[in-house]
């Protein structure tokens, strides 16, 4: 937390000394400088869908909680109680988010599209509404195949693809429920 203070700080102090006659955007800095000088710094940890991983673990949690207090234990204080519940919870949201990114993600969110380019027109196009139109749209082709180009977009959370996240979910689910089933029994 104290890095990542440390960074802003000193993009602000740079961004601030370097020019203040560009419009101001966002806390009185300009516009340009705090985009250019903040970019190289992100860490970006998830692409496109791969978000629902984060928002599955929650769910797991929760409903391990939810079935606890539906099973009647909501007030036993036991954490391996709780540890059980949870590790249901995880099995139960990775199935879930197994088959969300089977039917969801993968069959509509990501599903293979064909890849576009612009072009420039060589003479300039006016619309019966008086528009310009200076460039078009067209499909982008292999030169030596003459196949259509595919782009695959992919949804990741840590650099590992959605549709691992459900095993490793479940996994976990499972290592949770046995580690508090043992610890419960041992008692």
């Amino acid at each position: 937390m104290i890095v990542i203070c440390s960074i802003i700080e000193r993009t602000v102090r740079i961004s601030r000394s370097q020019t203040s006659s560009r419009s101001a955007g966002w806390g009185g800095l300009p516009i340009a400088d705090v985009h250019a000088s903040a970019y190289g710094r992100r860490v970006i940890i998830w692409t496109r869908w791969g978000i629902f991983a984060f928002l599955f673990v929650g769910l797991g949690v929760g409903l391990g909680f939810l079935l606890k207090a539906a099973v009647g234990l909501g007030r036993v204080t036991e954490p391996s109680v709780s540890g059980i519940f949870v590790g249901l919870g995880f099995l139960v949201s990775g199935v879930a988010l197994f088959f969300f990114d089977k039917y969801v993600v993968r069959a509509h969110l990501d599903k293979p599209r064909q890849l576009t380019y612009t072009r420039q027109l060589a003479q300039p196009y006016t619309h019966p509404d008086g528009r310009i139109q200076t460039h078009e749209v067209v499909p982008a082709v292999d030169p030596q195949s003459g196949q259509p180009l595919v782009v695959a977009p992919r949804s990741s959370l840590f650099f590992i693809p959605l549709r691992f996240w459900p095993y490793i979910i479940a996994g976990l689910g499972l290592v949770i429920l046995i580690i508090n089933f043992v610890v419960f029994l041992a008692r």
